[in-house]
């Protein structure tokens, strides 16, 4: 499984299912993707967007998304597949893409996979400050792929891809 930005939170989920458990995966991604579009997930610094551009890095305050992941991901279980994140390295501009390198648990992950450039400041976890691995890629197959192939020979690989960005891989 692979997810950059909001794909991670679907890769995760994906991920944390099972094979053969894809109905319940769908219900339990369904569900998060509801509980968003009823929840306040940012909010206005106490200064504006002006108080964003020129003190904060990011237009808006994210706390409450990352309250909103602590409590809607205490649910998920263990990875039961890989899955990669991928995700930009503030500092250095690198991409960062499985999420079993990373020393840290899987909301601060996720967390950091929403910190849209610009939108909101660079999630500070792991030691690192971040922005979704959308700086770099909008979708990864690479990575996956390249996992497959250390345990599979290619004509057994199946590529499935779900976009949200753009219609078309360039």
């Amino acid at each position: 499984m692979s997810g950059v930005s909001g794909g991670a939170v679907n890769a995760a989920i994906l991920g944390s299912f099972p094979t053969g458990n894809e109905s319940s995966a769908f219900e339990r991604m369904n569900e998060f993707w509801q509980n968003t579009a009823s929840s306040p997930l940012y909010k206005d610094w106490l200064g504006g967007v002006t108080e964003g551009l020129l003190v904060k890095s990011g237009l808006y305050n994210d706390k409450l998304l990352q309250e909103f992941l602590v409590t809607e991901l205490a649910d998920i279980d263990p990875m039961q597949k890989f899955v990669d994140v991928g995700l930009t390295d503030v500092k250095t501009g690198k991409w960062i893409d499985q999420i079993s390198t990373l020393d840290t648990n899987l909301v601060d992950v996720i967390f950091a996979s929403f910190s849209y450039a610009g939108f909101f400041p660079p999630a500070e976890s792991m030691g690192h400050s971040w922005f979704d691995g959308s700086v770099i890629w909008h979708v990864d197959p690479f990575s996956v792929v390249n996992r497959c192939l250390e345990t599979h020979a290619p004509e057994d690989i199946i590529i499935d891809v779900l976009l949200t960005h753009e219609k078309t891989l360039k």
